[in-house]
C-alpha cells in the first residue's frame, strides 16, 4: 500500500488521476516546450477532484474550471498550445469505434466523456502519436511525453512529464491531478506504468472538414524537416519560386543555401507550424497561413509566418516562411 494518502475517486468509469525542487531539462521542441509550459501553468489552479459524468459543450468543451481529474490536465494542458483533444478523440472514436475499449457500455461515442477517459486516451495516442517502450532509465522519460500508470484498485491515471527534476531520486517530474489537485511530483516510477506516449505529431488544430488529408501531411513533413534540419527534404517541398527569411529568393536552392547558414531561423519554422492556422485570401486565393493570426489582413504582420498554396496542377505547395520583413 502507498505511504501517502490518496483520494481516488472512480464515477462513470473516469480514469483518474504531491511537489520537489528542481532543475531545469535540456532543451525541448518548440511544442513540447509549449505543453511542458502549459502544464506547469496548471499547477497554479486550485481544482477540486470531481470524477462525476458532466454534460459539457462540443468543440472547445469543458468541466467547470474549478474541477477536474487526471485527463483534465492533459486536456487543458493541450489546448493551450492550440490542439483540442475533444475534438481529435471524438473523431477518432466515431470513424473507428471498434477499436477503442468498451468499458462503459457504450453504443456510440460521447462527446462529453470519451476524451477525459485514460484508456481512450492511450488508444488515440497510440493510434496518432508515438507508443514508446516502457522503461525503468529515467533518461528515456522526456520532456512533454505522457505516462499512464494503474493504481491501486486498477484505476487508471495519466501526467505530463516536465523538464524538471526530484532533488531526491533525479527523476524527470509529472504535472498530475492524483486528488489535490495539478501537482508537479516525483511520481514517474511510484506506480506500475502502463504506457509511454509522445504527441506531437500533428500540428494542425482545425477539426475535420477544415483541411484535405493532403494539406495535413504536407505542414506535418515541413515541420518535421525544419525540426530535423533537413535540408534536402525541405527543399523537395518548396515551390520553383520560393520566399524566405530575410530578403527573400526566386530559387529553392538559393533559399536553401541560404538556411544552410541560417539554421536558427529555420528552426522557427516548427513553432510557427505548431500554432493553430488558417485559410485566407490576404496574400492571394487558396492560401493556407500560420500563425492563423496573420490571415487578418488589419495583423499582417508577424516577425515568423509561413504559407501554403493549393496549386490545381501541384496540388498543395510550400510556398514561403517570412522572418521580420
Amino acid at each position: 500500500m502507498p505511504s501517502r494518502r490518496l483520494l481516488l475517486i472512480l464515477t462513470g468509469a473516469l480514469s483518474i488521476c504531491l511537489s520537489v525542487d528542481a532543475e531545469p531539462e535540456q532543451a525541448m521542441r518548440p511544442s513540447a516546450a509549449g505543453l511542458v509550459e502549459a502544464a506547469l501553468e496548471r499547477t497554479k489552479h486550485r481544482v477540486r477532484y470531481d470524477g462525476h459524468y458532466v454534460r459539457i459543450g462540443y468543440p472547445g468543451g469543458d468541466v467547470p474550471a474549478n474541477t477536474g481529474v487526471c485527463s483534465d490536465v492533459v486536456i487543458r494542458s493541450y489546448r493551450q498550445i492550440g490542439i483540442d483533444l475533444q475534438v481529435r478523440v471524438h473523431e477518432d472514436i466515431e470513424d473507428h469505434f471498434s477499436e477503442y475499449p468498451h468499458l462503459w457500455g457504450m453504443s456510440g461515442p460521447d462527446t462529453n466523456i470519451d476524451h477525459r477517459r485514460v484508456p481512450n486516451l492511450q488508444i488515440f495516442f497510440t493510434r496518432h502519436g508515438e507508443s514508446l517502450d516502457i522503461s525503468a532509465d529515467p533518461a528515456e522519460y522526456l520532456p512533454g511525453d505522457l505516462v499512464t500508470w494503474m493504481l491501486p484498485g486498477n484505476l487508471p491515471h495519466i501526467g505530463i512529464v516536465i523538464d524538471r527534476r526530484s532533488g531526491e531520486t533525479d527523476h524527470p517530474l509529472v504535472v498530475h491531478n492524483i486528488g489535490n489537485g495539478p501537482v508537479a511530483d516525483d511520481i514517474l516510477f511510484r506506480y506500475p506504468i502502463t504506457g509511454h506516449y509522445r504527441y506531437f505529431s500533428d500540428p494542425l488544430s482545425l477539426p475535420r472538414g477544415a483541411i484535405d488529408d493532403e494539406l495535413r501531411e504536407l505542414v506535418r513533413n515541413v515541420s518535421d524537416a525544419a525540426h530535423d534540419l533537413d535540408y534536402e527534404t525541405l527543399r523537395g517541398f518548396m515551390a520553383e519560386g520560393f520566399r524566405y527569411s530575410f530578403g527573400g529568393s526566386s530559387q529553392r536552392d538559393e533559399a536553401i543555401e541560404w538556411y544552410r547558414g541560417h539554421p536558427q531561423v529555420l528552426k522557427k519554422l516548427e513553432d510557427v507550424l505548431s500554432q493553430p492556422c488558417a485559410f485566407t485570401d490576404v496574400y492571394g486565393p487558396r492560401h493556407f497561413i500560420c500563425p492563423a493570426a496573420a490571415a487578418d489582413p488589419d495583423r499582417s504582420y508577424f516577425s515568423y509566418r509561413a504559407a501554403f498554396r493549393h496549386d490545381d496542377s501541384s496540388g498543395w505547395i510550400f510556398v514561403w516562411f517570412v522572418a521580420g520583413d
